[in-house]
Parts: structure tokens; sequence; C-alpha cells
């Protein structure tokens, strides 16, 4: 005759081993409960940060190359990224793939536009920026020559 058979089809365990595997379940679980809540609030987090710096940026392609005081900026895409406002104060952060990026003093302007660019005018033969403008914004670059009237 079987063990099982003599104890009626139970199975019986020993006590400390039952305990011990217990804990031992249960500290697996939890360690795996803290992984994964951990990684969840990572994951919000680092899926949050992009969007909190998409706010104050806009990506803007320039269609010819253009200056900004003596700075000249070849054409192609750039991406503009600003300060929070101090007064009507910003600085303007522009960069380009390959360059160095180049700050600038702006003065921002809250006035809705269709859609974003920027404005340029020609001044003997060279092109310049006087403004970038978003959605909702409108940045005047300060220091930079006015179109001549």
């Amino acid at each position: 005759m079987q063990l099982h058979e003599k104890l009626g089809a139970r199975l019986v365990l020993p006590r400390c081993s039952l305990r011990g595997s217990c804990k031992l379940l249960l500290r697996l679980l939890e360690e795996t409960l803290v992984k994964y809540t951990l990684g969840l609030v990572l994951s919000v987090i680092c899926f949050s940060l992009p969007m909190l710096a998409i706010k104050n940026s806009q990506g803007f392609l320039l269609p010819t190359d253009v200056r900004i005081g003596d700075i000249q900026i070849p054409h192609g895409p750039c991406n503009v990224t600003w300060t929070e406002p101090s007064g009507s104060q910003v600085q303007l952060i522009i960069k380009m793939e390959g360059r160095n990026p180049i700050t600038l003093p702006a003065r921002m302007v809250e006035v809705k536009h269709s859609k974003s660019g920027i404005t340029t005018f020609v001044d003997n033969g060279v092109t310049y920026i006087q403004d970038f403008h978003t959605a909702d914004h409108t940045f005047i670059l300060i220091g930079t020559p006015g179109a001549k009237k």
C-alpha cells in the first residue's frame, strides 16, 4: 500500500516547509509588485517630460539662408525653444543639426496666428529674420535691424 492511500488521498506537508514556501512566495510577489510599480511610475515620468518640453518649443523651416544680426543661419529645419517670460522678455534658443545653439533675447507678444512661421525682410540683398511666430505667440527679436520703410 502507498503512502497517499494510507492517508485517505490527502497530501500532508510538514508545517515548516509550508510556512517557508508561503513566505518565499509572498516575498517574490512583493518584489515583483514593487518592480512593476516602479517601472510604471518611471514610464509615466519619462513620457510626461517630453510633453513639458513641447510646451515652450516649436519647429520652423527656414526657406533660405537668413541672418539674425551678424549671425548667418543656413536654410533648413530648426527648433526654437523659449524660456518662461519675465514680463514680455524671453530668451530664444535656436537649435540646428550640426551647429551650436544660438541664444537671443526677444520680446514675446500674445498674438493668434493660423500657423507658425517667420517674418523676414531684405536689406541690401541680405535676408534678416524679424520674428518667429507660433499659433499663440510672436517673438520679436531684440537688437536686429528693423525693416526699412
